[in-house]
């Protein structure tokens, strides 16, 4: 196991030094990737955050992982997926995104019900007898 840990961080360590190296040597790309960064930070995660704490004050208890599941993949997508929407394209996009967004409901919901159903108690044990 320990030969296979690391083995993947010199994996990891290789591909990050070629990323890196790539970015450096693209002009425009360290820009473009402090702007995602700061536009993460400063807008999108805010966003996230206060959504997520409306949404969930109103949902149970049970059902709280699976909408925050559903909410954290649905906004991942709709980042992604609208700028290609209301860009030039073929117009696929709209039709795949809503495919995705029945995806998330369809796991939410069937997390939701798996977590419905109590979860089966080991047998009990009858009480140890007392020896006089």
């Amino acid at each position: 196991m320990r030969a296979v840990r690391r083995g993947l961080i010199v994996a990891g360590t290789l591909v990050l030094g070629y990323g890196l190296a790539g970015a450096v040597a693209t002009p425009g790309v360290l820009i473009f990737l402090a702007a995602v960064l700061i536009a993460h930070d400063a807008v999108l995660l805010p966003l996230m955050i206060g959504a997520g704490a409306l949404i969930l004050r109103r949902c149970p208890p049970r059902l709280k992982p699976a909408v925050a599941g559903a909410l954290t993949a649905a906004a991942s997508i709709t980042v992604v997926g609208v700028p290609l929407l209301l860009g030039p394209g073929d117009g696929h996009y709209g039709r795949g995104l809503l495919i995705t967004y029945a995806v998330i409901a369809a796991a939410a919901t069937l997390t939701a019900l798996a977590r419905r159903r109590p979860a089966p108690h080991p047998p009990t044990r009858p009480p140890r007898r007392k020896h006089p």
